[in-house]
């Protein structure tokens, strides 16, 4: 299946029939946020293209407040692949998104430093901006113990007992909560909420996670990352 497009970025077992079906209907079996995991997702040719772009770029400093965090970013990605209206209905099918899709994307490169800080529990979805986040990486022999850990979370209905609510504005403190595997927080004008740990993914070459935003559903978080940067490029679909 697949344009020409599609058939040169992505490796050859992705694009069969019988292959989207079964991760559409793992996708479709979570029961709270609906991501997908992929490894060697793209062709060796084009992931090397990818990742040669990334550690090439011009690199512009940026920091979110609300987490005191510092990553840098390059401001826009111009690939075919990115543009490619069938890319995105390609995602959408495999992470379950039923509305119709506007074609508005935004694809940035990123680099997080040495020991960067990560970014705590938060969403993405953006109406009309952000229907389907795609996060690609470049890490080569990255192990779990150098952090920068995506963290997918669950909100719980209730508030457990033994709990104590997290000062996120001084979350650089406690590096030791990322490792916890349920946090109780208060931010963007919510009141306390208790989140489960769901998941971790290891941002190893070539892994691509794709997730569906629609249901406000995607909590994540990042962990700190320890010595070494930590490559990536993160789309934006809507």
């Amino acid at each position: 299946m697949g344009t020409d497009v599609l058939q040169r970025w992505i490796s050859d077992p992705y694009l069969s029939d019988r292959r989207i079906q079964s991760i559409v209907e793992s996708v479709a079996a979570k029961p709270v946020a609906k991501y997908v995991v992929l490894d060697d997702f793209f062709r060796p040719e084009t992931y090397e293209r990818l990742r040669e772009s990334c550690l090439r770029s011009a690199f512009t400093k940026k920091q979110i407040e609300r987490f005191d965090s510092h990553y840098e970013k390059l401001e826009e990605v111009d690939l075919e692949l990115f543009s490619d209206p069938e890319w995105h209905r390609y995602c959408a099918n495999l992470v379950g998104v039923k509305t119709p899709l506007l074609h508005k994307q935004s694809t940035n490169f990123h680099r997080h430093p040495v020991d960067s800080t990560g970014f705590w529990i938060h969403r993405d979805d953006v109406t009309d901006q952000r229907t389907i986040a795609v996060i690609g990486y470049f890490n080569h022999d990255w192990k779990s113990s150098n952090g920068g850990l995506l963290r997918v979370w669950r909100e719980d209905e209730a508030l457990a007992s033994n709990l104590k609510p997290i000062d996120v504005n001084r979350i650089r403190e406690s590096p030791q909560l990322f490792q916890d595997k349920r946090v109780r927080c208060s931010f963007f004008g919510v009141g306390d909420r208790d989140y489960t740990l769901v998941d971790q993914v290891v941002p190893e070459a070539n892994r691509l996670f794709i997730c569906n935003l629609q249901g406000a559903n995607f909590w994540h978080s990042v962990t700190p990352s320890r010595e070494r940067e930590r490559y990536s490029f993160i789309q934006w679909i809507a």
